[in-house]
């Protein structure tokens, strides 16, 4: 369960990347959705890393919402410039 663990997103505010730390990964690793405004998925995967990096550079500035997990999920706020 998602809850279980420790989660770190950096840095925020991003520029070219988005570094997502777990203290430890399920076995059926963790789904990763990064959204806009509009509420478009713009990235999706399933992890099964300690650490992931998601490339930003060709988004648009803006605020974005990282949900990490699925049913019982959490939900960071990235800006990028």
């Amino acid at each position: 369960v998602i809850a279980d663990f420790d989660i770190q997103v950096y840095p925020n505010p991003a520029k070219e990347n988005i570094f997502i730390k777990f203290s430890e990964i399920p076995r059926t690793g963790i789904k990763l959705y990064l959204y806009n405004l509009q509420g478009k998925a713009v990235f999706q995967k399933i992890s099964e890393k300690q650490e992931e990096r998601i490339y930003v550079q060709h988004l648009a500035p803006g605020l974005y919402f990282l949900q990490i997990g699925r049913s019982k999920s959490r939900i960071y706020k990235v800006l990028i410039e």
